[in-house]
This record gives structure tokens, sequence and C-alpha cells, in this order.
């Protein structure tokens, strides 16, 4: 359904006059629909994660492969948050004007490390709770 929906999206995009550029943009209707998609999915994350801990047992051994459900709602929430507010693109101007630092090639490059590091931080949180995601 979600696909069906992003590529109604896509679709009516490229029949607009000025075209799709416009619209995927920084700042434009796709940054904010795909931040609402990231709500979301951390919405559903939350719930998944509030009916788990629900159908367990207090103690249970599989109590603690609930976490994931949490840190994915958290994660989708600031990815969601990051996509309008560009946190992770400003991060690199943060950090040349706290530290005052010439920018350079290299520290232009701050905010690519720092979405690497997303990506790092969820495959590790996904390997750990492989079992819980195999489930579902």
């Amino acid at each position: 359904m979600i696909l069906i929906v992003n590529m109604i999206v896509l679709a009516a995009t490229l029949f607009l006059p000025d075209g799709p550029g416009p619209y995927f943009k920084e700042g434009a209707f796709v940054t904010y629909f795909s931040s609402f998609q990231l709500v979301l999915m951390a919405a559903l994350a939350g719930m998944i994660f509030w009916l788990r801990s629900k159908s367990l047992k207090r103690g249970s051994s599989g109590s603690g492969s609930v976490v994931i459900w949490i840190l994915m709602a958290i994660g989708l929430l600031f990815l969601s948050l990051d996509e309008v507010f560009l946190i992770h693109e400003n991060i690199d101007f943060w950090i040349h004007r706290f530290f005052q630092m010439e920018e350079t090639g290299l520290t232009d490059r701050i905010d690519d490390l720092i979405v690497g590091g997303y990506g790092v931080l969820g495959l590790t949180a996904i390997y750990i709770y492989r079992k819980e995601l195999k489930r579902f």
C-alpha cells in the first residue's frame, strides 16, 4: 500500500507543469511527505512495542527483545525531524562554528559520516535483535 501511494505521488509530480524537480528539493512537498511517512512508521513501531510489552509477562526471558521496537520508534522519529530540520546537513556548519575550524573538503563531509553512523547504529540494532524481527 505504501509503495502504491509513493508511486502515485511520484507519478503526480511527473505530470505537473514544473515537472518533478521543484517537489523533490529540500523543504519541498516530498520532504514533508517523507517525514510524515517516517512518523507513521515510528507510530507503528511504538504500537508494536506497546502490544508486545503487554503480551509478555514481567520478567520473562523475551522481554528484552521488544526493545528493538522502541529503538525503531525513536530512531524513525529522529529521522523525521532530521528530514524537516536538516539536522545532519547542518552539523558540519555547527562543528565548524563551535571549534572555529576552517571548512575543508574533508570537514565538509562530517554530515556524510553522521549518516553512515545512523546506518551502522541501525544495522547493529537489527543484528542484536534479529530473533525478534525474524518472528515478525
